[in-house]
Parts: structure tokens; sequence; C-alpha cells
């Protein structure tokens, strides 16, 4: 029985532990700019309530305003690059996020309104093994900046919108004012119902010159409301590339001051063959990439897109790297009331608590409750735990991303406030059988041969049967000809 199998049924005091999930950590705003989106949302219930026929709201696309006010970098959007990733525009709110969500979910023909993108799953040795060499994979550098996806869409107005949705599936408003993605055939139109999946990382070049946001588009969802969701990963791309990537390559060659004022630049990321993934390790260890990383992820050519785990996407970390994203909860004593400085009690953080790692099972039936059970201690040593404290953070019901060291305990790497849930608990066996393997780079290195081999028997077998195919129907054609002209 695999180890989430029995985590499931282990028979404990607590199975299934369901609680309700507090706020992790409320983002902190100036005075001016909560009031500035107060104010954004009542114009936005008077301009439906009051204007507009209340049948007639959800088929408007959406407010402008988000692209004119303060983002959350503090500087007021447009006006050149953003300084932070992990908030890069101006956050949407109220009954508007509920629509850009339903918009989502009907583009995409799913009931759920949760982040949709696709979840890799942990590179073992039976990948190694058998699905590199019976399939194609392509492989990239796992850029170690944020996950988002792009929406773009069209306001009330009929101009531009362009949404970024993160992993705790907030939608992100990003300025238009700089950031065009013209259509191929038309550079003033602009793409709509159109949803793109990647990374957002900061470039840090040499020299001392400026950071540089990059958004790297590895995949295409729908195109201008097409669903390319069932067609292959390499066909994907190519629709991706040409519609997308190109134009606005053009469009930058050709005005280039437009580009340094943009909140972030778009690139596609850069895939190689499998049996290539030196050539991508070189890159990180010469430091040709100017953001940082922490592995590879492999892709099957002919994986379709998929919502949530994915198993024809694999995430290769280094042995010492190999994490999974838990929620924290610790067990912090108590002070009593009359040693209490208020007279109440209060946490005692002078002592260092107890920790637990808690694993998502899934969604309660009837309540929609997240469900989580506890699998492992944390352990967390003193000067770790004095880090901590003095942040003056939240610590507990937190996501943190752990890792297990050398001496088989769990760990604590960083927070991961990025992410609303902790990895569901089929992540878990996979992550483990990829610690127990420990596939090392030489291991990929050392196979490049064996999948190159692999790869052009597959291809030389493809270019076969399409030789056979056309001469076919080169030997039919003159026979359908004749019956035509009796």
């Amino acid at each position: 029985m695999s180890l989430s199998s029995r985590l499931v049924h282990q028979q404990d005091s607590r199975p299934y532990y369901i609680y309700a999930l507090l706020p992790i950590r409320p983002t902190t705003y100036t005075s001016y700019y909560s009031s500035y989106i107060q104010r954004i949302n009542r114009q936005y219930y008077n301009s439906f309530h009051n204007r507009r026929p209340r049948g007639r709201r959800r088929r408007h696309r959406h407010q402008m305003a988000y692209n004119n006010g303060p983002t959350a970098n503090g500087a007021m959007s447009g006006s050149g690059p953003i300084t932070s990733i992990d908030q890069p525009g101006t956050p949407v709110t109220g009954q508007m996020l509920h629509d850009l969500r339903d918009d989502v979910a009907r583009m995409l023909n799913r009931r759920r309104t949760s982040f949709p993108g696709a979840q890799p799953v942990s590179f073992t040795r039976r990948h190694l093994e058998h699905a590199l060499l019976t399939d194609d994979y392509f492989v990239c550098e796992k850029s170690d900046g944020l996950r988002y996806l792009m929406y773009l869409s069209s306001d009330l107005d009929g101009y531009e919108s362009i949404y970024l949705i993160d992993r705790k599936n907030t939608y992100w408003a990003i300025s238009t004012h700089h950031l065009h993605l013209p259509r191929p055939d038309n550079p003033h139109a602009f793409h709509t119902r159109t949803l793109l999946d990647g990374e957002l990382v900061i470039d840090l070049p040499p020299g001392g010159a400026p950071p540089q946001p990059k958004f790297l588009v590895f995949d295409c969802a729908i195109l201008d409301g097409e669903p390319l969701m069932n067609k292959a990963f390499d066909k994907r791309l190519a629709r991706l590339t040409m519609a997308i990537i190109q134009p606005y390559q053009r469009l930058c060659a050709h005005e280039p001051a437009r580009r340094a004022r943009q909140p972030f630049s778009l690139e596609l990321k850069q895939l190689q063959s499998a049996y290539n993934a030196w050539q991508v390790f070189r890159q990180i260890e010469q430091g040709e990439l100017l953001h940082k990383n922490d592995g590879l992820i492999f892709t099957s050519r002919r994986a379709t897109y998929k919502f949530g785990t994915d198993d024809e996407i694999l995430k290769w970390k280094p042995v010492d790297e190999n994490s999974i994203d838990c929620r924290l909860r610790l067990l912090i004593p108590e002070i009593p009331a009359e040693r209490s400085p208020t007279g109440r009690p209060c946490p005692d953080y002078t002592v260092q608590p107890r920790g637990e790692l808690w694993i998502f099972i899934g969604l309660a039936r009837g309540t929609g409750l997240p469900q989580y059970q506890s699998f492992a201690e944390v352990t967390i040593l003193a000067d770790e735990w004095a880090r901590m404290v003095a942040t003056g953070d939240p610590l507990d019901n937190r996501i943190v991303e752990c890792y297990v060291d050398n001496q088989r305990r769990w760990r604590i790497l960083r927070f991961r406030d990025d992410k609303l849930e902790a990895n569901h608990l089929s992540v878990l066996d996979s992550v483990l059988e990829s610690i127990q393997d420990a596939v090392k780079k030489e291991d990929i290195v050392n196979a490049r041969e064996a999948i190159r081999a692999a790869w052009k028997r597959r291809e030389a077998m493809q270019q076969h049967r399409e030789q056979q195919e056309r001469e076919a129907q080169e030997r039919t054609y003159p026979r359908k000809m004749a019956r035509l002209l009796d």
C-alpha cells in the first residue's frame, strides 16, 4: 500500500481532521490605496446597478479603472517595470473578481472557478528508465519565479485588458498603457478570451544594469476563444509562437522605447529535446540564465493541457532540494492568565514549539471545506525559530516548503505565501519516491544517448508511416479520377 493510502486508511485518534482555514497573512496597503480600491468598487457597482439592466451585467467586459490606478508595487501603473513579482499589478476585488473567475471557468468549460493551471509530478527513476525512452519529451529549466496564468480580455469600453492569475486565484490587473499584445493580422488589434501559462521572473543582468522583469510563457490553453487544451503540446507551442510571441516581438522591434516602459516583457520559454538536457545544465552552471532556477521541467510532446496534477509534466530537482508544500501547525504552549501581562492566556513564543506538517486530502462533501491530515513532525532548530519569531509575521497555519535533510528529518525551506493550499496527498507519494530514487544530474546526462536513439527510432517510424500513406494516396488517386471521368 502506498504512503498516501496508508495515511488515509490509518486508524488514529484524528482521521480526516477538518478545520476552517484562516487567512494566511493580510496584505498591507496605504490608506490612500485602500480608499482607492473601495472607490473603484463603488463605481463598478453603481455603473451596473444604476445604469445597466441587471441581466446584461455578465456579458460586459471588465472595469478599465483597475488599469489606471496605483499598482501594488507602490508605483503608478504605466510608469515602468514592476519591482515585485508577487504583487505585479492591482488586485481585483468584489463582484468584478467573481465575474472574472466565472468568465475563465466558462471559457475552460469547468464548473469550478479555482486556479486551473496544470501541476507537475516529481521526477523518479521510472521516468528516466521508461517515460523518456518511450515518449518524446521537451525539457527546460525550472525557473524559481512565480507561476501565473495570463488572461487576455477587454474592458467595458472595449479596450485591451490583461490579468495575471496566481496560484491563490487572485487576479491582478496589469497596466496596458505600454504593454500591448497585438494580433498577427492587425498590429492595432488585441487578443480576447485567451489564457496563457507562464512564470514571472526578474532577470539580473551583469554589470549593475537594472533588473528586468519577464513573463516566460510556456503554454496556451485558449487562443481567442478557441480551446487548445485537447491539442498536443507541440501544436499549442506552435500556435502560441505564431499568434502571441512573434507579433509581440515585431511590435517591440518597431517601437523599442515601448518595451522599456512595460511592466514586464514577454518571452517564450526556451525548450530542448530531452536528450539535450545537458545543454540546460550547462546554461545553469555557466550563469547564462539571469534569473534563479531550481531544477528541470520535462513535458511530453503529445501531452494535452490538464487541470491539476499532470503525469506527463515531470519536475526534476537536485537530490537535496526535493521538496513538498505542507501546512504548518505549531503546538505553541500558553502562558497562564496569572503570569500573562494582559491577564489572559496568550501564546508563549519564548518556548520553541513542536511543529506538525499537514497534507491536503481534498474538499469535504457538502461543505466544500478543505480537509487536512497530519503526516510528519517538522524539526525547527533554535536559531531558525528565533529568526522566524523576529520577523513578527504570523507563523501558525501557513504553507511551508519542506525537504528531508541528511539525517532524514523534515525541515522548513521557506514559506510559500503564494499558495492557498498545501500539496495534495497524491503528490506526497511522488515526492517521497523521488527522494528515495535520488536521480542525480549525472544520471540524466549519462542517459542522453539512449534517449536520443529512442527518439530517432520513433521519428524514423513516423516518417515511414507518413511515406506509406502518401504512396497509398498516390496509388488510389488515378482510380478516383477515372471513376469521376466515367
